[in-house]
């Protein structure tokens, strides 16, 4: 079989679904190398060694991003905000900046009950308005993320509302499949975005409490800090509701599909469990990428030194091969090691933060869902690597039983 005609990650239908084609092509080829060039690692154990090996480098897309803006600058155009914000990325960077910029944040980054409290708080706040029908996506899955990531960080709500539309599209240099058009509007956004931040940043003193007055005193008193603290806030702010957003609409779009799950969700840790199979099933994050400054051999295929590595996490996720019943959800799955935050160095710092706020949602929404129906057909977002809805009309009936 030819899996690389299966493998169409800009194809809206391959987006949609795009799992049994995973089981496809895993089945028959764990690695492979793409059209396009890149070799895609499939397979739980072949993603899971590429992540936590020293030997491959993240960085591959800032790479490619200083190449374009190179490309760029000889026909007289500005991709300069793009590059500036894509090198500040901690995802991109590797040791010894990247220890260094984990070290800060780790001693920085608030406790769980912090931010179990703070999102059941804003939960409640939004959910306090909620009307008999309503888009899911703009109403709480993007609402709740942006207002605790400003929290976290110390920044006015209304400002992240304000911006998060910039940020959703900035992330977008991340997938590895962009045109030239894509990056003029990344290039828009990621000007606004720098610019906003800018003064932000200013504004902090040592009066300032947050996250990123923690970035900024960092940086400020350590001389090996090299990073560009300001691209690094961007980051965090970015990256804190990116994802969590696409796993809170999947959660609920899973409970309101399949009602006979909810008398199973009858405390908070079977509501944790819950979230923590829906991150293994529908991974928001769907590849991420890396690169080997060495030849390598994966699952006897030749990589050649310096080549693109693509890792599916969201087939390595539903390898038969690691996860017994893959494509089922097993709430009390006993072992659920799953590939979604990374693993390594680079596994994802703000894991508990998005977890909690889907549980916090989930348990807000529970006496709800029984009564809530999906009107119309949800929308996805016509991406692979970050995969999400972009809307889903909800319609919730019997209000006063449903409010109770």
């Amino acid at each position: 079989m030819d899996v690389t005609k299966l493998w169409q990650p800009s194809n809206p239908g391959f987006i949609t679904n795009p799992f049994p084609v995973y089981s496809k092509i895993l089945a028959h080829a764990p690695v492979f190398q793409s059209p396009t060039g890149d070799f895609v690692v499939m397979s739980y154990d072949g993603v899971k060694h590429v992540l936590f090996a020293k030997n491959f480098r993240t960085g591959a897309r800032a790479e490619w991003i200083y190449k374009m803006t190179q490309y760029a600058t000889g026909r007289n155009i500005d991709f300069g905000s793009i590059r500036q914000a894509v090198e500040g990325m901690p995802i991109q960077q590797n040791p010894p900046i990247h220890s260094l910029i984990r070290s800060v944040l780790a001693k920085n980054w608030p406790s769980k009950s912090f931010l179990s409290t703070k999102s059941s708080e804003i939960c409640d706040q939004i959910l306090a308005d909620m009307p008999p029908s309503f888009d899911l996506v703009s109403f709480i899955a993007k609402k709740l993320p942006v207002w605790m990531v400003c929290d976290v960080l110390g920044m006015p709500r209304n400002l992240g509302e304000e911006l998060q539309s910039d940020g959703f599209k900035l992330v977008q240099l991340l997938d590895p499949y962009l045109t030239f058009k894509d990056l003029k509007n990344i290039q828009l956004a990621s000007t606004n975005l720098r610019a906003s931040f800018d003064l932000y940043y200013s504004s902090l003193d040592k009066e300032s409490t947050g996250l990123a007055a923690a970035v900024k005193k960092a940086a400020e008193d350590n001389p090996e800090f090299n990073a560009d603290p300001v691209s690094l806030i961007i980051f965090l702010f970015i990256a804190a509701f990116e994802t969590t957003s696409s796993l809170i609409s999947i959660c609920l779009q899973t409970l309101i599909e399949d009602k006979e799950l909810l008398p199973k969700l009858d405390d908070d840790a079977s509501i944790e469990h819950f979230v923590r199979e829906i991150l293994r099933l529908y991974s928001p994050v769907q590849i991420t990428g890396r690169s080997n400054p060495e030849p390598i051999v994966l699952s006897g295929v030749e990589i050649p030194a310096n080549s693109t590595i693509t890792l599916c996490l969201g087939s390595a996720n539903r390898d038969p091969g690691h996860f017994e019943n893959p494509d089922q959800l097993i709430i009390d799955r006993k072992v659920n090691d799953h590939l979604s935050f990374g693993y390594g160095m680079h596994h994802c710092l703000g894991s508990q933060m998005a977890v909690v706020e889907a549980a916090s949602v989930v348990k807000a929404f529970l006496p709800k869902l029984g009564h809530t129906s999906i009107v119309g057909t949800p929308v996805w977002e016509n991406r692979l690597m970050i995969r999400r809805l972009l809307s889903m009309e909800l319609m919730v009936t019997n209000m006063a039983t449903a409010s109770s």
